[in-house]
């Protein structure tokens, strides 16, 4: 088994938690596999990555026995769907790492339905993390909500003519995976991405 740790595509760095994990990588499963995105980063006791594809994230996600990731929608929702449990460390505006705390308050929602481990205090990574890897827990894997997407392909459908083109407008990473994950609601039409 290995430990994935992700900060997902963001432009803000995310120095904090990737120190944090050098300092401790060597208590973590190994390998440790680190995707750092656009924060600089090197450490000889992990393999780092500043981006993975999409299909290379699952499969790093699917086969990880520790998952530690930033308060990302997309990598946190694609770890539930999987039946993970990850440790889940927010980005946080007052450390300039995002232009909002709105991490925060997912990682808030989530921690008290008792869907992931979560670190709101970056000491406490060590502990968060041996508890996770001493007690795994699976949760119930998310299901697709196939009502839901019916809906949104019912909305598609009214806004737009058969042939009209569908524009798909969000930012990388795992909001591009989201809007993806809706690909019934418009795949039968012509349609492109802005990202």
């Amino acid at each position: 088994m290995s430990s994935f740790v992700s900060v997902g595509t963001g432009t803000q760095s995310f120095a904090r938690l990737l120190e944090r994990v050098a300092e401790i990588a060597h208590i973590l499963p190994q390998p440790v596999i680190v995707q750092h995105g656009r924060t600089p980063f090197s450490c000889a006791k992990t393999q780092n990555f500043d981006f993975v594809d999409e299909q290379t994230f699952q499969e790093l996600l699917a086969n990880c026995e520790l998952f530690i990731t930033h308060g990302g929608v997309g990598s946190v929702s694609t770890a539930l769907r999987l039946g993970k449990k990850p440790v889940v460390v927010p980005r946080r505006k007052s450390f300039v790492e995002h232009v909002d705390d709105h991490q925060l308050a997912f990682v808030n929602e989530l921690a008290r339905m008792d869907l992931i481990y979560p670190v709101l205090d970056i000491v406490d990574l060590p502990l968060v993390t041996a508890n996770a890897v001493e007690n795994p827990t699976l949760v119930q894997k998310l299901e697709v909500n196939e009502n839901g997407r019916a809906e949104i392909k019912n909305a598609v459908d009214e806004f737009a003519a058969e042939s009209d083109k569908v524009l798909l407008v969000c930012p990388s990473g795992g909001h591009l995976s989201q809007i993806r994950a809706l690909a019934s609601s418009y795949i039968g039409r012509p349609h492109f991405y802005v990202i």
